[in-house]
């Protein structure tokens, strides 16, 4: 290892070893020992091909798979702009199923001739969030007016909704609004699926949540023809442009309105369950429903895509700006389950660190599912509240391939299906990507 200082700012860089096939062992069981001098190095053994990092940036390999730079073929560049600012101080922390795991490219944008099998649709550069039902179908809110359906064998095709219309869906009466077979949207923000199928969607700026019945009829649960906060029956009450959604064991739906958590209960009634939303209220605070604040209160609560709900009814909301996950009980207490600063770190509630999570899903196993779209990572938070990196380097790039060296450009919205793949939709070059076990 060789290191330098300059005003007391240390680096460092470690030579290890890394395998050129997939069938030799963890190279980090055959490290270069530390050395004054990097020249006199031992020699590789056969298998073996040496590497420099940066102790900063440095992370366990789990058996690199030759699997490569995927986008690098459609788009000319594995890694561009690459950031290497908060990069892991604790790689040490993986677990075996994290080496276990592989990023690949599932649908995108733009086709080439050299990304192999993936489902392609051009309306897919505006996609915004995503749920899997059932069966293992994903589904991605698109442009301004339509949910695609992306079955297992990657056959895309339009769910529910209009296909892509130019210009901009600014209001009802740009496109129409309407309920039925043929419904128009106008901006969904957010969709999750319950128990018995049906898919809800947070309609933002038609200010409304919509229901589409697994026979593809759509209707309007909660809402009206303006935006607003007004709680009460379903027909009089408001939204303020909702961007989060998520539907309980009973059928409760939870929507995250632009710094509110709204409740539509089975008969329709609305209700504030925590934080009001209101300018200058004190942000980043845990408490009692609507006097707690959240962080931003303002547009930037438009960046919470995704949040979610477990089958005690409690709610988990990814707080961008407070860089932290917040927990809402079924009695509207609001606790920080973890983070709190800005940053990246791996650990125990608190004292982990997120850089802008924006959205949340639960896996079958109890895990929360995080996108930190600024540190261009998937965290995952274990029932007990620990806090680990499942996919990404940290840089910004298309690469896919073994789990953490994967690259993400900033990924906006996470779900998970009931075989535990986990799927992505990353900004920058907008496309879906899939995380799942090494087979």
């Amino acid at each position: 290892m060789t290191t330098s200082s300059n005003d007391g700012l240390a680096s460092g860089v470690l030579q290890y070893y890394e395998p050129m096939d997939t069938n030799t062992t963890d190279p980090m069981s055959n490290p270069v020992e530390p050395s004054a001098d990097v020249t006199s190095k031992p020699p590789p053994k056969t298998g073996w091909q040496s590497r420099n990092r940066t102790w900063l940036i440095i992370v366990g390999l789990g058996g690199l798979a030759a699997a490569g730079l995927l986008w690098s073929a459609c788009a000319g560049s594995s890694s561009k702009n690459r950031d290497t600012s908060g990069q892991p101080g604790n790689s040490n922390q993986q677990s075996t199923a994290t080496r276990l795991l592989t990023v690949s490219l599932l649908a995108a944008s733009n086709t080439c001739s050299n990304c192999g099998k993936v489902a392609f649709d051009s309306d897919l550069n505006t996609a915004s969030s995503l749920a899997a039902d059932a069966n293992g179908n994903l589904y991605v809110a698109v442009g301004q007016q339509s949910i695609k359906k992306i079955t297992p064998d990657l056959a895309i095709s339009t769910y529910v909704g209009q296909e892509q219309r130019q210009g901009r869906c600014v209001n009802t009466s740009a496109f129409g609004f309407s309920d039925g077979r043929d419904a128009s949207f106008c901006d969904p923000g957010a969709i999750s699926f319950d128990s018995s199928g049906n898919l809800y969607i947070a309609d933002m700026n038609e200010s409304r949540i919509r229901k589409v019945t697994p026979d593809g009829i759509t209707s309007t649960v909660a809402g009206g023809d303006r935006s607003g906060t007004a709680d009460g029956p379903r027909a009089q009450a408001r939204f303020n442009f909702p961007s989060g959604i998520a539907v309980d064991s009973a059928g409760t739906v939870y929507v995250w309105d632009k710094g509110r958590l709204r409740k539509i209960a089975t008969d329709g009634t609305v209700s504030t369950v925590a934080a009001s939303g209101t300018p200058g209220l004190a942000t980043c605070t845990d408490g009692q429903g609507k006097a707690v604040g959240f962080g931003g209160n303002s547009d930037v609560d438009l960046d919470t895509t995704g949040i979610a709900v477990d089958s005690a009814g409690n709610v988990y909301i990814p707080d961008y700006a407070c860089n932290a996950i917040r927990k809402v009980s079924p009695a509207g207490a609001v606790t920080t389950l973890a983070g709190s600063q800005k940053g990246f770190a791996d650990g125990q509630g608190r004292a982990a660190k997120f850089n802008g999570p924006s959205s949340v899903a639960l896996d079958a196993s109890g895990n929360l599912l995080v996108a930190d779209s600024g540190n261009r990572r998937i965290r995952q938070i274990s029932p007990a509240g620990v806090v680990t990196t499942i996919a990404g380097s940290g840089l910004d790039g298309d690469r896919t391939g073994p789990a953490l060296q994967a690259e993400f450009n900033g990924p906006r919205s996470v779900a998970a299906d009931a075989a535990g793949n986990i799927y992505v939709i990353d900004s920058g070059i907008i496309n879906v990507k899939k995380i799942a076990p090494q087979r």
